[in-house]
């Protein structure tokens, strides 16, 4: 014990006798203290975007520079294929019809009058009573038939057992295409990469967590406006999605607004086991599948437009059978702004929970960057 060191009160450097006031937090200084963690996190975050946009738009002006006419050398080079008469995978284009029956004939006339090669067009009626009439369409020669599909969400098995192309271009029925000859560039762009496996007009670089875009969305729509028998649409311009690009690059993640798949790549992915509700969140699902089985995705900066919020979000046969998945599945009803019950939101919530658990949460597979 006598070399154990003994402490006093005295030799502490805090006196016991002395009472110490530890002032309270008025409600003051907690606002303050909120203030300045709330000022402090989002300044963080404002860098952080700040950071993020100028890494993006750097990238984009370097494409610019380095790379600015590689829309055009692309055009070029498949144009000669072409002329050559060299052997270029045959296309199918499948077009989507949700009502709307008067846009789905300008998309259609678009397609048409756009393409200068062979190619299959199947239009896939949801409502089942889409006519095409003589005098519609461009006066060439193409195959065009049109199949009833009911089922409510993108289907691949209905697609390929009603098409005969090695490539399958979807689009939905509110695009216009304004670029002569899109049909033998995509053809060529498959043709020489086989491991190409989807190409699409509007892509990005980085998928979120919750399967979103992100920064690095690419594409080339125009913002024009399109006029059809007493009716006018306008299409959203690039910059409303991301970065205008005017050539071919790699991307995780395509938008289903217009996408092309190799049937040979779809044909060699495994059966899938999900419910039939996460085709709703099909693009997607097919980015994932298909960066899975060891292909590559990539956007092609196509002239064309998106009249966004014109397909069969606005038509009530589409809410109607909406509705009827929705209760069959004991999806609950989400509320949009007007205070009613939009079925069509509550399905996509309920497609992308399934996505995240599916692909995030169990298989640990969302890309989030190339």
């Amino acid at each position: 014990m006598d070399n154990q060191k003994s402490f006093s009160k005295e030799a502490l450097p805090i006196s016991f006798n002395k009472t110490v006031n530890i002032e309270k937090p008025t409600l003051v200084m907690k606002a303050r203290n909120a203030w300045e963690m709330i000022f402090k996190e989002g300044f963080r975050a404002f860098l952080y975007k700040i950071r993020r946009l100028l890494y993006y738009k750097g990238r984009a002006l370097l494409r610019r520079i380095f790379n600015s006419q590689a829309g055009e050398k692309l055009r070029e080079e498949a144009y000669k294929y072409y002329l050559a008469e060299r052997k270029l995978p045959k296309l199918s284009v499948i077009v989507t019809v949700l009502g709307q029956h008067e846009l789905s004939k300008l998309c259609l006339s678009k397609l048409v009058s756009s393409s200068i090669g062979k190619m299959e067009i199947v239009v896939m009626d949801g409502g089942g009573d889409f006519v095409i009439e003589k005098g519609d369409l461009p006066d060439k020669p193409i195959n065009i038939k049109v199949v009833t599909d009911k089922g409510g969400y993108p289907n691949f098995k209905f697609w390929m057992e009603n098409t005969t192309g090695d490539i399958l271009l979807f689009i939905h029925n509110d695009i216009m295409i304004e670029e002569n000859g899109f049909d033998v560039l995509l053809r060529y762009i498959f043709e020489k990469d086989n491991r190409l496996g989807m190409v699409g007009f509007v892509g990005s670089d980085e998928m979120a967590e919750n399967g979103s875009r992100l920064w690095g969305t690419t594409s080339n729509f125009l913002g024009k406006t399109y006029s059809y028998k007493d009716e006018s649409w306008t299409g959203t311009p690039a910059s409303l999605h991301g970065q205008r690009y005017d050539g071919l690059t790699q991307c995780v993640v395509i938008d289903g607004c217009v996408m092309a798949l190799r049937r040979s790549a779809w044909e060699n992915l495994k059966e899938p086991n999900y419910p039939p509700l996460l085709y709703y969140h099909y693009d997607r699902i097919m980015s994932c599948r298909m960066l899975e089985a060891g292909y590559t995705l990539a956007s092609i900066g196509t002239a064309c437009d998106h009249l966004n919020n014109m397909t069969g979000g606005n038509e009530k046969k589409w809410h109607d059978n909406v509705r009827v998945i929705c209760q069959k599945n004991n999806i609950p009803g989400i509320k949009d702004e007007t205070g009613e019950i939009n079925w069509d939101i509550s399905l996509h919530a309920e497609a992308k929970r399934l996505f995240i658990l599916e692909w995030r949460d169990e298989k640990h597979f969302i890309p989030r960057k190339i």
